[in-house]
């Protein structure tokens, strides 16, 4: 099981914030969720590796002390990137995947790794498609797929409803959970907000308690 990371160009990332945080604190961000996620996953030794892609140089340069191997991308959007990854993974003749965004700082070990201790239960039964929703029950914000091409990723609004009908489709085993810290992506304002009031310790929520957020912009 390898993990796969699509990482936006930092500078580019969370425009939908732009009314509560200005561009070089969007930036920051960025930067501050980046870790949070690495660092989660380097600790997981049931993960083969890490691999992030990513057509940022600055990104790569920020991955690397965590042991993941960077894939340059063309920033085509996150579907793509996910693709990517995995075409790089197959290259590695890699058999299962842990695909997940890089904006979920909430992220903890535990819930990582009942996210593969369901997938294993349910790859027993053949080919499988195990997800981990946002609170919207909505999105995709992690999934483990076995083998990689159990199904094609198409990220986005709706996207848990399709990779389900697409799993369904080619009878591939499927399982839903819900984990508060993977659930909590950060979109919109009250992502920010929502963040802060959680009980878990992340460098983004303490990066946004120096700010001072909320705040207002100049």
């Amino acid at each position: 099981m390898w993990a796969v990371v699509p990482a936006k160009r930092l500078r580019e990332a969370k425009q939908r914030l732009a009314g509560a945080l200005a561009a070089e604190e969007r930036y920051a961000l960025a930067r501050a969720m980046l870790g949070d996620v690495l660092r989660c996953l380097s600790g997981i030794g049931r993960l083969e590796g890490i691999v992030v892609v990513s057509g940022d140089p600055e990104v790569a340069a920020l991955v690397r002390p965590h042991g993941a191997a960077v894939i340059e991308d063309e920033n085509a959007g996150h579907t793509a990137a996910v693709e990517r990854g995995l075409d790089a993974l197959r290259a590695r003749s890699a058999s299962a995947a842990l695909v997940l965004s890089a904006d979920i700082p909430c992220i903890f070990a535990a819930e990582v790794e009942e996210l593969l201790a369901a997938h294993a239960r349910n790859a027993v039964k053949g080919p499988a498609l195990t997800i981990a929703t946002d609170l919207r029950r909505d999105g995709t914000n992690a999934a483990c797929c076995s083998p990689l091409d159990a199904i094609r990723f198409s990220f986005g609004l709706g996207s848990l409803e399709r990779h389900l009908a697409a799993a369904r489709e080619k009878g591939v085993v499927t399982a839903v959970l819900d984990l508060p810290g993977v659930a909590l992506d950060i979109d919109e304002p009250e992502d920010l907000q929502a963040l802060l009031t959680s009980e878990r310790p992340c460098d983004t929520a303490r990066y946004l308690r120096e700010i001072g957020f909320p705040h207002r912009l100049t």
